[in-house]
Protein backbone atom coordinates (compact mmCIF):
# COMPACT_ATOMS: atom_id res chain seq x y z
CA UNK A 1 0.00 0.00 0.00
CA UNK A 2 1.31 3.40 -0.95
CA UNK A 3 1.50 5.67 2.09
CA UNK A 4 2.46 8.78 0.14
CA UNK A 5 -0.21 11.42 0.21
CA UNK A 6 -1.25 13.46 -2.78
CA UNK A 7 -0.43 16.75 -1.04
CA UNK A 8 3.42 16.66 -1.35
CA UNK A 9 3.06 15.82 -5.05
CA UNK A 10 0.74 18.78 -5.58
CA UNK A 11 3.13 21.03 -3.63
CA UNK A 12 6.04 19.90 -5.83
CA UNK A 13 3.98 20.67 -8.92
CA UNK A 14 3.09 24.13 -7.63
CA UNK A 15 6.80 24.85 -7.13
CA UNK A 16 7.81 23.62 -10.59
CA UNK A 17 4.89 24.87 -12.71
CA UNK A 18 2.67 27.89 -12.45
CA UNK A 19 -0.92 26.80 -13.01
CA UNK A 20 -3.21 29.17 -14.88
CA UNK A 21 -6.15 30.24 -12.74
CA UNK A 22 -9.64 31.43 -13.47
CA UNK A 23 -9.03 35.07 -14.37
CA UNK A 24 -6.17 34.53 -16.82
CA UNK A 25 -8.19 31.79 -18.51
CA UNK A 26 -11.22 34.08 -18.55
CA UNK A 27 -9.08 36.71 -20.27
CA UNK A 28 -7.93 34.13 -22.81
CA UNK A 29 -11.57 33.26 -23.43
CA UNK A 30 -12.40 36.91 -24.08
CA UNK A 31 -9.57 37.10 -26.62
CA UNK A 32 -10.88 33.92 -28.27
CA UNK A 33 -14.28 35.62 -28.53
CA UNK A 34 -12.63 38.47 -30.40
CA UNK A 35 -10.89 36.00 -32.73
CA UNK A 36 -14.28 34.45 -33.51
CA UNK A 37 -16.00 37.78 -34.32
CA UNK A 38 -15.94 37.09 -38.09
CA UNK A 39 -17.70 33.79 -37.43
CA UNK A 40 -20.28 35.55 -35.23
CA UNK A 41 -20.81 38.03 -38.06
CA UNK A 42 -21.53 35.19 -40.48
CA UNK A 43 -23.92 33.62 -37.98
CA UNK A 44 -25.71 36.97 -37.63
CA UNK A 45 -25.94 37.39 -41.39
CA UNK A 46 -27.30 33.87 -41.73
CA UNK A 47 -29.93 34.42 -39.02
CA UNK A 48 -31.17 37.74 -40.37
CA UNK A 49 -30.70 37.33 -44.13
CA UNK A 50 -29.70 33.94 -45.57
CA UNK A 51 -31.70 31.74 -43.19
CA UNK A 52 -29.88 28.60 -44.37
CA UNK A 53 -29.92 25.56 -42.08
CA UNK A 54 -26.91 24.09 -43.92
CA UNK A 55 -24.89 27.29 -43.42
CA UNK A 56 -25.95 27.39 -39.75
CA UNK A 57 -24.74 23.82 -39.17
CA UNK A 58 -21.44 24.45 -40.99
CA UNK A 59 -20.82 27.58 -38.90
CA UNK A 60 -21.63 25.66 -35.71
CA UNK A 61 -19.14 22.95 -36.70
CA UNK A 62 -16.44 25.52 -37.44
CA UNK A 63 -16.98 27.33 -34.15
CA UNK A 64 -17.20 24.09 -32.18
CA UNK A 65 -13.98 22.69 -33.62
CA UNK A 66 -11.87 25.79 -32.85
CA UNK A 67 -10.98 24.88 -29.25
CA UNK A 68 -10.11 21.19 -29.65
CA UNK A 69 -8.20 21.73 -32.91
CA UNK A 70 -6.13 24.62 -31.56
CA UNK A 71 -5.36 22.85 -28.30
CA UNK A 72 -4.39 19.64 -30.11
CA UNK A 73 -2.10 21.20 -32.70
CA UNK A 74 -0.85 24.32 -30.87
CA UNK A 75 -1.33 23.39 -27.17
CA UNK A 76 -3.43 26.55 -26.86
CA UNK A 77 -6.12 28.64 -28.46
CA UNK A 78 -5.19 32.08 -29.79
CA UNK A 79 -6.44 33.58 -26.52
CA UNK A 80 -4.28 31.25 -24.45
CA UNK A 81 -1.28 32.04 -26.67
CA UNK A 82 -1.89 35.76 -26.14
CA UNK A 83 -1.72 35.38 -22.35
CA UNK A 84 1.14 32.86 -22.51
CA UNK A 85 -0.59 29.75 -21.21
CA UNK A 86 -0.79 26.25 -22.65
CA UNK A 87 -2.68 23.02 -22.06
CA UNK A 88 -0.60 19.98 -21.12
CA UNK A 89 -1.30 16.42 -20.05
CA UNK A 90 -0.57 15.08 -16.55
CA UNK A 91 3.07 14.48 -17.54
CA UNK A 92 3.30 18.10 -18.75
CA UNK A 93 3.61 17.05 -22.39
CA UNK A 94 1.54 18.31 -25.32
CA UNK A 95 -2.01 17.00 -25.23
CA UNK A 96 -3.29 14.45 -27.69
CA UNK A 97 -6.43 14.62 -29.77
CA UNK A 98 -8.04 12.31 -27.20
CA UNK A 99 -7.23 14.74 -24.37
CA UNK A 100 -8.55 17.68 -26.38
CA UNK A 101 -11.85 15.93 -27.12
CA UNK A 102 -12.31 14.87 -23.51
CA UNK A 103 -11.46 18.39 -22.36
CA UNK A 104 -13.96 19.80 -24.85
CA UNK A 105 -16.78 17.56 -23.57
CA UNK A 106 -18.86 20.31 -21.83
CA UNK A 107 -18.60 22.46 -24.95
CA UNK A 108 -19.68 19.49 -27.10
CA UNK A 109 -22.85 19.11 -25.01
CA UNK A 110 -23.43 22.83 -25.42
CA UNK A 111 -22.92 22.45 -29.19
CA UNK A 112 -25.47 19.63 -29.33
CA UNK A 113 -28.00 21.81 -27.51
CA UNK A 114 -27.22 24.60 -29.98
CA UNK A 115 -27.71 22.18 -32.88
CA UNK A 116 -31.16 21.25 -31.57
CA UNK A 117 -31.97 24.94 -31.20
CA UNK A 118 -30.75 25.66 -34.74
CA UNK A 119 -32.80 22.85 -36.24
CA UNK A 120 -35.95 23.92 -34.40
CA UNK A 121 -35.42 27.57 -35.31
CA UNK A 122 -34.66 27.12 -39.00
CA UNK A 123 -37.54 24.68 -39.50
CA UNK A 124 -40.13 26.99 -37.91
CA UNK A 125 -42.14 29.05 -40.46
CA UNK A 126 -42.26 31.95 -37.97
CA UNK A 127 -38.49 32.31 -38.24
CA UNK A 128 -38.90 33.87 -41.70
CA UNK A 129 -40.21 37.03 -39.98
CA UNK A 130 -36.89 37.57 -38.17
CA UNK A 131 -34.98 40.41 -39.84
CA UNK A 132 -32.72 41.75 -37.05
CA UNK A 133 -31.49 40.81 -33.61
CA UNK A 134 -34.32 42.56 -31.79
CA UNK A 135 -36.88 40.47 -33.65
CA UNK A 136 -34.66 37.39 -33.19
CA UNK A 137 -34.61 37.93 -29.41
CA UNK A 138 -38.40 38.35 -29.37
CA UNK A 139 -38.77 35.23 -31.50
CA UNK A 140 -36.54 33.24 -29.11
CA UNK A 141 -38.54 34.32 -26.06
CA UNK A 142 -41.90 33.65 -27.73
CA UNK A 143 -40.82 30.15 -28.75
CA UNK A 144 -39.16 29.43 -25.39
CA UNK A 145 -35.85 28.87 -27.21
CA UNK A 146 -33.94 31.21 -24.91
CA UNK A 147 -34.03 28.34 -22.39
CA UNK A 148 -31.74 26.37 -24.74
CA UNK A 149 -29.14 29.12 -24.60
CA UNK A 150 -29.29 29.33 -20.80
CA UNK A 151 -28.90 25.56 -20.52
CA UNK A 152 -25.98 25.53 -22.97
CA UNK A 153 -24.24 28.29 -20.98
CA UNK A 154 -24.81 26.53 -17.64
CA UNK A 155 -23.22 23.35 -18.96
CA UNK A 156 -20.04 25.31 -19.71
CA UNK A 157 -19.94 27.52 -16.60
CA UNK A 158 -20.12 24.76 -13.99
CA UNK A 159 -16.96 22.85 -15.05
CA UNK A 160 -15.05 26.10 -15.58
CA UNK A 161 -16.00 27.56 -12.19
CA UNK A 162 -14.77 24.42 -10.41
CA UNK A 163 -11.17 25.41 -11.18
CA UNK A 164 -11.53 28.10 -8.52
CA UNK A 165 -11.44 25.34 -5.88
CA UNK A 166 -8.52 23.29 -7.19
CA UNK A 167 -4.94 23.68 -6.00
CA UNK A 168 -3.75 22.81 -9.49
CA UNK A 169 -6.40 25.09 -11.08
CA UNK A 170 -8.11 22.19 -12.84
CA UNK A 171 -11.73 22.54 -13.87
CA UNK A 172 -13.88 19.44 -14.12
CA UNK A 173 -13.10 19.34 -17.84
CA UNK A 174 -9.36 19.30 -17.04
CA UNK A 175 -9.75 16.53 -14.46
CA UNK A 176 -11.90 14.49 -16.84
CA UNK A 177 -9.34 14.87 -19.64
CA UNK A 178 -6.22 14.54 -17.49
CA UNK A 179 -4.90 18.00 -18.34
CA UNK A 180 -3.47 21.11 -16.72
CA UNK A 181 -3.44 24.66 -17.98
CA UNK A 182 -0.05 26.19 -17.14
CA UNK A 183 2.01 29.27 -17.88
CA UNK A 184 4.44 28.68 -20.72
Amino acid sequence: MNTLSKEPFEDDLKNKYKFAGFWIRFGASLIDSLVLIPLFGLVSYNITTLKSLVVAIILLLIGSSYKPLMETYCSATVGKMAVNIIVVDLEFDDISWKHALKRWFPWSISSIISLVFIMLTFSDPGFEEVTNFISFGQYQREQGYDLYQHLANLIIYIPVLTLLFSKTKQGLHDKFAGTYCIYK
